[in-house]
C-alpha cells in the first residue's frame, strides 16, 4: 500500500531510521508498529493513534495515545479495536480508567538474586575484594537496600559451590576463579539471547531478522513479509537468509517469540470494577447499555 511502511524490532536499523524521518516529515499516511515506537523516538506528531488490542496498560496506553497531535494545545485522538469479546471488556475498563485519571503504580523488584549474582562476579573481576566491602556496596544500591547479609552469604556460598569465586571465610576476602571472567563477559544480563536469522537482499545490505522457528519451516522459493515488503528467499546458509524482492505473491507472515507483558493490577481493578457494576446494573433491572454509554464513553 502506498504512503504505509512498518516499524519492528526485527528490521535492520537504517531500515528503521528511514521510516521515522519518512513520519516526521509528515510522507506517510500511516505505520504499522509494534512496541517499537514506544521508546521517546522523535517521530513528530501524528493526527490520529490506533490501538490493536489491549495494552494491558494504563500507563502504556497514555504514552501510546499521546503520540496524537503532540503538540501545544492539541488534543490526542485514539481508537481502540479489540480483537476478542476478552479484548473488548478490558479496553473498555481501560477507556473507563484514562477518563477517571487512574494511573499504573510503579512497583521496582528489590533483592533479585540473579543479578546480584552477576554482580558479585563482576566485583571480583576488578580485583579481591572484602566481602563486608563488598555488601557495603551492593545495600546502598535502591533495590537492594533491604537485603540482609544472611542472604548475602547464601549467594555467596552458591557461587563458591558452582566455581564461579573463591572465598577465603577466615580473611573475609572475595575473588574471581577460574574462566568467571570469560563467563561473565559472554553471558551477563538477564535478557535471553535471541537465535535470530540474519536477512540480507541481494545486493548484500540488511534488511532485518527472522526467527529462528520461523526460518526452520521457509525453503529456497518460499515467499515471505517483513517490514511491510514481500520477499523471495534465495538461500539459507548458516545464520544469513538470502532474499530478492518480488510483488504479486501472496506471503507467509514470520512471527516472533518473547515475553508478552501481563496486566497490570490497576487495569485488573478497573476490569474487576466493570464486571461488578455491569452485574449490578444487570440486577437490579436497568440497561447496562446506558452505564458503559455514560461512565465508560
Amino acid at each position: 500500500l502506498a504512503g504505509v511502511e512498518g516499524h519492528h524490532g526485527s528490521m535492520d536499523k537504517q531500515i528503521r531510521l528511514e521510516v521515522e524521518r519518512k513520519l516526521k516529515r509528515g510522507e506517510l499516511r500511516c505505520c504499522v508498529s509494534s512496541s517499537s515506537l514506544e521508546l521517546g523516538i522523535d517521530i513528530g506528531s501524528v493526527d490520529m493513534v490506533i490501538q490493536l488490542g489491549s495494552p494491558g496498560s494504563i500507563a502504556t496506553a497514555l504514552q501510546r495515545i499521546g503520540r496524537a497531535s503532540h503538540h501545544v494545545g492539541g488534543i490526542p485522538r485514539a481508537r481502540f479495536l479489540p480483537t476478542s469479546s476478552h479484548d473488548l471488556l478490558e479496553l473498555v475498563a481501560l477507556q473507563g480508567a484514562i477518563m477517571s485519571g487512574e494511573m499504573d503504580h510503579m512497583r521496582f523488584p528489590t533483592n533479585c538474586f540473579d543479578v546480584l549474582a552477576q554482580f558479585i562476579i563482576g566485583l571480583t573481576i576488578c580485583g579481591e575484594m572484602d566481602m563486608d566491602e563488598a555488601y557495603s556496596i551492593i545495600t546502598s544500591a535502591y533495590p537492594y537496600r533491604t537485603l540482609s547479609y544472611d542472604d548475602y552469604i547464601e549467594v555467596l556460598s552458591l557461587l563458591e559451590d558452582e566455581r564461579r569465586v573463591w572465598v577465603d571465610w577466615e580473611e573475609n576476602i572475595i575473588g574471581k576463579r577460574g574462566y568467571a571472567q570469560m563467563i561473565y563477559y559472554t553471558n551477563i544480563g538477564t535478557i535471553a539471547p535471541d537465535n535470530n536469522y540474519l536477512v540480507f537482499s541481494a545486493d548484500g545490505s540488511m534488511i532485518g531478522q527472522l526467527s529462528s522457528s520461523f526460518v526452520q519451516n521457509i525453503r529456497p522459493g518460499d515467499v515471505f513479509l517483513l517490514g511491510g515488503s514481500t520477499y523471495r528467499v534465495h538461500q539459507i546458509q548458516a545464520s544469513r537468509v538470502s532474499v530478492t524482492a518480488v510483488t504479486g505473491y501472496r506471503p507467509t507472515v514470520p512471527s516472533w517469540s518473547g515475553e508478552a507483558k501481563s496486566r497490570t493490577r490497576e487495569l485488573s481493578q478497573a476490569v474487576l470494577n466493570l464486571l461488578n457494576a455491569t452485574v449490578t446494573t444487570i440486577r437490579r433491572g436497568r440497561d447496562p447499555r446506558l452505564l458503559l454509554s455514560g461512565a465508560y464513553g
